[in-house]
């Protein structure tokens, strides 16, 4: 496999496999870039695998290009998942992402490499994040691991689970290392990427390291037994690598020692716990005060806080938040808009400028919630209420919203039923559409790519399937009041679809476009719209009296800015925009003066893109 010439990242997506070897200090780990299936140029190095032979393994000596970590990182996340890569080398790319992930959320501590040197470790670990570990483990490809662990008797290779845990570490250990991290700390340990000895005492590492890997500390929730009581949150430590054993703090002085030896320290790991949480959420400086911290009282803004961001903020110290699911429920808040009645999808009963009247419905479990429940949830003004039989989580910011209602635009609306969604107080929610507006979005979903229309009755042209097609979007944005904008390439027969609408209309049409076009309508509506009447509005005698009801009047754009009032009087059908473009500023004052004329539908036509303020 040639790789002279080429960048890292590359290299990374070209199918080399990738094998991760450990390093102390684990910032030192590096990946080996090899060829399953011969030579690769630039190895320097070789390492030992046990790999497939036939039906068999064996061991052999495979040459390596040396990765450090530190050069791969980068090109390991730019690679990702391509499908260039080997097996191996997405998983270490999703390794990586993964342990990013994990540092830029503060999961790292401090801890000592097995030869004494300073060093960080992914941790404390929520199960959540141990969960993602062991799955990424399940699937490591065998080439990943595949290296010999040297001098194990029996020989064995690297597991997948040491292997993933000691790349995240790595990456742990590498990426908070930078110079102005050495300035801050006042000294290289723990900051400066050469490795620093730690000779002095380490007790408070080997602790730190007792609470995190053999006990977790945990808040559970509990709800009062009267609906105006207080909730508590009762302190629970379980085994991290048994994860089904729990004990209560308030039993764990009484718990047999079989289950105590398999949190560790568990006194120690409560207090530490606590210490941590309390810098995060000072309430918890309560606990802290006990003799025998066991359990907390909470006030409603505690009860807020813990429904919150503050859980993560918990996490990141070691200490996780349950609330029993089968308790609490969200109370969901949807809005729903609806159009004035009466109102019709077409004609002059519905506009893109008429008001909708927008409110708030809330539901549980799916079913609409009564007006006697949404009064006891407003008023409550709590953040867990009882209701119906159960304990919901209820925002009383949020709740407020029932009681208002607003207004917005037809456009907006119409933006919602389309799309299913709404940005209402800079928060993104679904939305439900009723009425005119909804039938509209029907109506406009049912348009598909495919449908194609007819040639109208006084049509000397044949149209393409894609002129076609238009016409059938041009025909129904009109009959729904709605207009558009038609952008084929040059040269693909814009006009001949609009004479086309015109001819099925057969309403009166006002063309704006440049002088230098006018000409150009003139002769495309003589060859494929010979019946149709014609007219340019333009030079000193220009006048629209006794025009008729099929007549299509050419302006020019700066004809039009001038006399625009005198064209507002008259009853168009259509009003289109050609070389639209030229009004692309909608504070232009030709754009200004075009919308005060009125029309049941208007078009743009341009084979430009319209590049700013679509």
């Amino acid at each position: 496999m040639l790789l002279i010439g080429t960048t890292l990242t590359s290299m990374l997506g070209t199918g080399m496999e990738a094998t991760f070897v450990p390093g102390d200090p684990p910032r030192d780990g590096w990946l080996a870039l090899w060829d399953g299936d011969g030579e690769i140029d630039g190895a320097d190095t070789e390492i030992e695998m046990v790999l497939p032979a036939g039906s068999r393994f064996r061991r052999r000596m495979v040459p390596v290009r040396r990765v450090p970590l530190d050069e791969a990182l980068d090109p390991l996340i730019e690679v990702g998942g391509s499908e260039d890569s080997s097996p191996s080398m997405r998983a270490w790319a999703t390794a990586a992402q993964l342990a990013l992930e994990l540092v830029s959320r503060g999961r790292i501590l401090p801890t000592q490499s097995p030869g004494g040197w300073d060093a960080w470790r992914l941790g404390p670990l929520d199960p959540g994040d141990t969960h993602n570990l062991r799955r990424l483990a399940d699937a490591l490809p065998a080439a990943a691991h595949a290296r010999l662990v040297p001098g194990s008797r029996p020989l064995r290779v690297s597991s997948p689970s040491s292997m993933v845990n000691a790349f995240g570490d790595a990456v742990a250990d590498l990426l908070p290392r930078t110079a102005a991290a050495t300035m801050a700390a006042g000294a290289p340990a723990f900051a400066d990427p050469i490795p620093s000895p730690l000779d002095g005492a380490t007790p408070w590492l080997e602790a730190l390291t007792a609470a995190d890997e053999e006990a977790a500390v945990t808040l559970r929730l509990q709800p009062p037994s009267e609906p105006d009581g207080q909730f508590t949150a009762t302190l629970v430590l379980s085994s991290r690598t048994d994860p089904s054993l729990t004990v209560d703090a308030s039993s764990l002085w009484d718990a047999p020692e079989l289950v105590l030896s398999r949190l560790g320290n568990a006194e120690h790991a409560l207090l530490v716990g606590l210490r941590r949480g309390a810098r995060v959420w000072p309430p918890l400086g309560r606990l802290l005060d006990e003799a025998l911290p066991t359990e907390m009282a909470l006030s409603d803004d505690e009860v807020s806080d813990l429904l919150g961001p503050v859980v993560d903020d918990l996490a990141s110290a070691g200490i996780g938040v349950l609330w029993p699911s089968e308790l609490l429920k969200n109370v969901d808040l949807q809005p729903t808009m609806t159009t004035p009645s009466p109102a019709a999808v077409t004609g002059a009963g519905l506009t893109l400028e008429s008001l909708v009247e927008l409110r708030w419905h809330a539901s549980l479990d799916g079913e609409l919630l009564t007006a006697e429940e949404v009064a006891i949830l407003v008023e409550a003004k709590r953040p867990v209420v009882r209701l119906r039989g159960r304990w919901v989580s209820a925002d009383p910011d949020r709740l407020a919203r029932l009681r208002t209602r607003r207004e917005i635009g037809a456009g907006q609306a119409l933006a919602a039923a389309l799309g299913g969604e709404l940005i209402i107080d800079d928060e993104t929610v679904e939305a439900v559409v009723e009425g005119p507006l909804a039938e509209l979005a029907g109506r406009l979903r049912a348009l598909t790519p495919d449908r194609e229309h007819p040639e109208p009755e006084g049509l000397k042209a044949t149209l393409r399937p894609y002129q076609r097609r238009g016409l059938a979007w041009l025909s129904e944005m009109a009959d729904l009041g709605l207009g558009g904008i038609l952008a084929d390439d040059m040269g693909l027969g814009k006009t001949v679809q609009l004479l086309a609408l015109h001819l099925e209309r057969r309403g009166r049409t006002l063309v704006v476009c440049p002088a230098s076009l006018i000409g150009n309508w003139e002769r495309e509506i003589a060859r494929f719209a010979p019946d149709v009447a014609v007219r340019r509005y333009h030079g000193t005698g220009r006048s629209l009296e006794n025009m008729i009801e099929d007549e299509i009047v050419l302006v020019t754009y700066g004809v039009a800015r001038i006399d625009g009032p005198l064209l507002a009087e008259a009853d168009w059908d259509m009003v289109v925009a050609d070389e639209a473009q030229a009004i692309k500023n909608p504070f232009a004052r030709t754009s200004r003066v075009l919308r005060q004329i009125p029309a049941e539908t208007r078009f743009a036509l341009t084979g430009t893109p319209v590049e700013n303020r679509l």
